[in-house]
């Protein structure tokens, strides 16, 4: 298997296991804090980490300089810390549909980056494939805003959106500014690296509010919640951010960052299978043009 597409099958497959554990944190946010969820999620995977190295052998403390090891951490601050924690705040601010169509712009603000930092090129059939691929995320969070109920005020709207795009950018920046780093080092030790940075970066930003270190504190006494917590941090931190980063060692990053955005096209099948959502119309629609997109973008 060629390295373009062992990156574009470890990218699918950060898709498919980050729609798993979103089906978890969409129970756990039910009841919990979207910060406190974030750190949990952070510090579970840093300890299955550990763990994975205890049992196989993996050296999370290779001989590799400050620099390159602050570099790692400062993209897990930026795009697990800060950008996840803008995120949240769009999505409590416009919710889920139309935050989900402001989230299509990670894919072509990754591809400009790539294309201004990295020299990648996209073929025709790329373009094509990843105009399918946003095409289907849009229509899943058209047919989402539709069916959310709560109506947004002009303030929220303006905010949401600016945390959105601000977020989606720091996504972008953060895996454009280590790509040209990740075929020198270990998948296990940069996703440690990048864990540790996203742990310290949230920890931090829950520390400017009072109430969000209390919603912290309250959230790591054991209660039911961590039934899906916990296994929302080892599907969605764990498994997630290993294959993540080995997608973008081994594709460009333009053709990874595209292939992670079928997450949401994953959510809509087992939505459908094991929530017993609705597949509607537009929904099938969606999934198809995503598949077809891929198709066209792997090959």
């Amino acid at each position: 298997m060629s390295p373009a597409l062992l990156g574009a099958a470890f990218a699918l497959a950060t898709a498919l296991t980050w729609s798993v554990a979103s089906l978890f944190f969409k129970r756990a946010g039910e009841v919990m804090h979207p910060l406190p969820l974030s750190i949990i999620n952070c510090a579970v995977g840093l300890l299955c980490m550990v763990l994975l190295a205890l049992v196989t052998g993996v050296d999370l403390t290779p001989d590799v300089s400050w620099r390159t090891t602050l570099l790692f951490a400062a993209s897990g601050a930026v795009g697990i810390g800060i950008a996840d924690s803008l995120y949240f705040l769009c999505l409590n601010d416009v919710g889920a549909g139309r935050a989900a169509i402001i989230e299509t712009a990670y894919g072509p603000l990754t591809v400009l980056g790539a294309y201004l930092y990295l020299g990648e090129r996209m073929t025709v059939r790329d373009v094509i494939g990843a105009a399918l691929v946003v095409s289907g995320i849009f229509l899943v969070g058209l047919e989402a805003r539709e069916q959310d109920a709560a109506p947004v005020t002009k303030l929220h709207a303006v905010r949401g959106v600016f945390a959105g795009l601000t977020a989606c950018l720091f996504f972008a920046v953060a895996i454009v500014a280590i790509k040209a780093q990740l075929t020198a080092h270990d998948v296990s030790w940069i996703a440690t690296v990048r864990m540790g940075g996203g742990l310290l970066a949230t920890v931090l930003i829950a520390l400017f509010r009072p109430s969000w270190m209390r919603a912290t504190i309250a959230a790591l006494r054991p209660q039911p919640a961590w039934r899906f917590a916990l296994p929302a941090a080892f599907f969605g931190m764990f498994l997630s951010m290993q294959l993540w980063v080995a997608g973008f060692k081994y594709a460009k990053a333009s053709i990874a960052a595209i292939l992670n955005q079928t997450s949401t096209l994953f959510i809509v099948v087992l939505a459908a299978l094991f929530l017993g959502e609705k597949l509607t119309p537009m929904k099938v629609l969606a999934v198809l043009l995503g598949f077809v997109g891929s198709v066209l973008v792997v090959l």
